[in-house]
C-alpha cells in the first residue's frame, strides 16, 4: 500500500509534513503534471494502472492511495476443471471461462442469498461470494445488505459445488455521491485546513480505479485519488 500528496498552491506546515512522514511515510510533492501522477500510480501498482488523470489544471491538491494485493487461494481451483459455460448477467447470457470446485466450504444461507467464504493463503483476508436467491437486478441489489455483507455467523462447513467465472475488471467509479449519501459530508465543506495546509480547502471529488480474479487467486489493485481545491473555487460545489 502506498500513498502520496501532491500540492500546487497549498503549503503544508512543517509540523504537518513531519506527521505525514512519521505515520504514513508520505512526503508531499509539488503538483506539476498528470504524467507525474500517472507514473506514480504505475510504479505503485506494478504497471497495472497506468492512467488516472488527463489533466491537473483544475486541481490544487491531490491525495492518492494505492493498494496492491496479490494472494493465492488457500485451496486453489483446479485449472483443468475450468471450462466454457454460460453466465447469466443483467444483459443476458454469455459464454465465460468458468472455474469449478467441489469441496467443504464455509457456507451460510440467509433470507435473500447464499454465501460462501473463501480463504486466502497465508493471510487473514477472505473473499465472500454472494449469490441472490432470485435472479434480476432488484434481487441482486437487495442482496447487498447488512444481513449478507455485515457480521455473519459462519457456523456451517458444507460440501459445496462452487462455480465462479474468471473475470477482469478495469473501471473507474466516482465515490463522491456515495460518500455524501452515507453522511460523509464534512470533508466536502470547510475542513479547517489553514493550520495544516496553509490555506482553507475542501474535497471536490473522490474516485477509484479498480481487479483480476483467476483460478490461482486474486490480484487486487485500488486507487483512491481525492482532489481538493481552494474553497473559493468551489462555488457552487457539484
Amino acid at each position: 500500500m502506498g500513498a502520496n500528496i501532491y500540492a500546487r498552491s497549498c503549503h503544508p506546515t512543517a509540523d504537518y509534513r513531519a506527521t505525514l512522514k512519521q505515520h504514513f511515510d508520505v512526503i508531499p510533492e509539488e503538483l506539476r503534471s498528470a504524467t507525474q501522477v500517472n507514473k506514480w500510480c504505475a510504479d505503485q501498482t506494478h504497471g497495472l494502472i497506468t492512467h488516472v488523470l488527463d489533466s491537473v489544471d483544475s486541481i490544487d491538491a491531490l491525495l492518492i492511495s494505492a493498494i496492491y494485493f496479490k494472494a493465492q487461494w488457500d485451496v486453489q481451483f483446479d485449472k483443468d476443471r475450468t471450462h466454457d459455460a454460460p453466465f447469466h448477467g443483467f444483459n443476458g447470457e454469455e459464454k465465460v471461462q468458468m472455474m469449478s470446485t467441489k469441496r467443504k466450504l464455509d457456507y451460510v444461507q440467509t433470507s435473500s442469498a447464499q454465501l460462501v467464504r473463501l480463504q486466502y493463503k497465508d493471510s487473514g483476508v477472505t473473499a465472500r461470494i454472494v449469490l441472490p436467491q432470485e435472479s434480476g437486478r432488484e434481487a441482486f441489489l437487495s442482496a447487498l445488505c447488512d444481513e449478507n455483507l455485515g457480521s455473519v455467523d459462519w457456523n456451517r462447513h458444507d460440501d459445496v459445488v462452487l462455480e465462479l467465472p474468471r473475470f477482469k475488471i478495469e473501471s473507474s467509479h466516482g465515490l463522491t455521491g456515495h460518500l455524501q449519501g452515507r453522511g460523509a459530508t464534512a470533508m466536502f465543506g470547510p475542513c479547517g485546513t489553514v493550520g495544516t495546509l496553509g490555506v482553507e480547502m475542501n474535497v471536490s471529488d473522490v474516485f477509484q480505479k479498480v481487479l483480476d480474479l483467476t483460478a490461482v487467486g486474486l490480484l487486487f489493485r485500488f486507487l483512491f485519488p481525492t482532489t481538493s481545491r481552494k474553497r473559493r473555487a468551489l462555488l457552487p460545489l457539484h
